[in-house]
């Protein structure tokens, strides 16, 4: 697997360019098999029962590189459900599961997903498709199969299918790969002790500056999903019709989470609110997809005019190593004057920062002319997969002159990797 110590290992630990710790499940096939603009893009078996292989097999049959036997006789894994990898498969598999018993058995029994992160709601599943074509085309077909567009980025599409579609979102011409809705927000409690930390209450004594003239947006998962938000107005915590302090303008909501949410970005409009009581506010969902996250930073700067966007929201496939379309929006965003802030920093603790120390070098792999074939350098390559290029690796640990990065689990416990 051609994969430098240096590339695989050093991860930048951001200001801004989206790039913070990312978690999911472990990796069984190479990488190169990857999409990067996706960045997930993993392999999965197809919506027949898998439940009697091991984990290597699940990986094969999805490959379609042997045949299994069970009660229905010889099932050939051709690998129908490729493009969606995965955790898509997985879930479609699982929900044919959920339908079969709860049709038999007395219920009902809500379904849920082998996979926390994966978000679903009422039998549906936002997910990101990656298109190979023509991307008003295939925002058609995806609509025909059910699928709702919720926000579209040079060649990806966000939206919410039904779990039971996905094999027909799988067979559509044009779809490169899909993955689902997997993200993390920084979640916090909604009392303003920054405030008097930062001594912007003194700044608004003092200078009577209190945000007056400024508009701010934030992105997050839900506004008000769970109810409140007219209490939140009424108590004073944040602006309206009907707040007391005489602050009515309204926020401007340019869209919301229908499928549930925290209502994080109402506790972050209810923190800047206290430290910028003059301010603007507008909201948009984060929760939708990539390419819908990418639309509302465009939106909350061209239709809200936000001169400040703030988000606490990281999706697990943004990549690390070049600009996803959520990263290239807050460039856009930032070119055009607005003041871009993520809490991404959040994840400080969580990652791995130092200066690069130049380790060992590992040797490319070289070409034979007379063969006409690739000659593995320090780490071959999967066949029809990228070549690798050479490059010298990060010391992790100077003393030792190690270039792995390395660490433990104990029985039980797992890891998720993002690449």
């Amino acid at each position: 697997m051609p994969q430098s110590p240096q590339w695989l290992r050093l991860k930048s630990h951001l200001l801004r360019k989206r790039k913070g710790i990312k978690s999911r499940r472990p990796r069984f096939e190479n990488l190169e098999r990857r999409d990067l603009l996706a960045g997930v893009n993993d392999p999965g078996p197809d919506d027949a029962d898998a439940s009697a292989f091991s984990r290597d097999e699940e990986v094969d049959l999805f490959f379609g590189r042997i045949n299994a036997e069970n009660g229905d006789g010889i099932l050939a894994k051709e690998g129908s459900l490729r493009n969606v990898g995965l955790d898509l498969a997985n879930l479609h598999s699982d929900h044919i599961k959920h339908q079969e018993m709860t049709a038999t058995t007395v219920g009902p029994f809500k379904f849920t997903s082998r996979n926390p992160h994966i978000k679903i709601s009422e039998n549906t599943v936002v997910v990101d498709v990656l298109a190979g074509g023509d991307v008003e085309s295939l925002k058609g077909r995806l609509a025909d199969v059910g699928m709702q567009i919720t926000g579209t980025w040079q060649q990806l599409i966000s939206g919410v299918i039904p779990i039971d579609a996905i094999d027909d979102l799988a067979a559509l011409d044009g779809v490169r790969s899909a993955i689902p809705f997997m993200a993390i927000a920084s979640s916090g409690a909604a009392v303003t002790q920054g405030d008097v930390a930062q001594r912007s209450d003194e700044l608004r004594s003092t200078l009577g500056i209190d945000g007056a003239g400024i508009t701010v947006g934030v992105l997050s998962d839900s506004f008000d999903s769970l109810g409140g938000a007219a209490s939140d107005i009424a108590s004073g915590d944040l602006p309206g019709t009907g707040n007391p302090a005489g602050q009515q303008t309204p926020i401007h909501v340019l869209s919301d989470n229908p499928y549930g949410g925290s209502d994080e970005g109402r506790a972050l409009l209810q923190v800047i609110h206290d430290v910028a009581p003059g301010a603007n506010l507008a909201f948009a969902t984060a929760a939708l997809g990539q390419a819908a996250f990418a639309q509302s930073i465009s939106d909350l700067r061209t239709v809200a005019g936000a001169d400040i966007i703030v988000d606490d929201v990281l999706y697990f496939a943004e990549p690390f190593f070049q600009d996803g379309v959520i990263a290239q929006a807050v460039d856009i965003a930032f070119a055009n004057g607005v003041a871009y802030f993520s809490a991404a920093g959040n994840n400080g603790s969580n990652s791995y920062e130092s200066n690069y120390s130049a380790g060992t070098f590992y040797a490319a792999d070289t070409f034979d002319w007379s063969t006409f074939q690739f000659i593995p350098g320090a780490f071959a390559s999967a066949p029809g997969a990228p070549q690798f290029t050479g490059g010298t690796a990060h010391v992790f640990d100077v003393a030792s002159g190690d270039d792995r990065q390395g660490f433990t689990l104990t029985s039980g416990q797992s890891i998720t990797l993002s690449f």
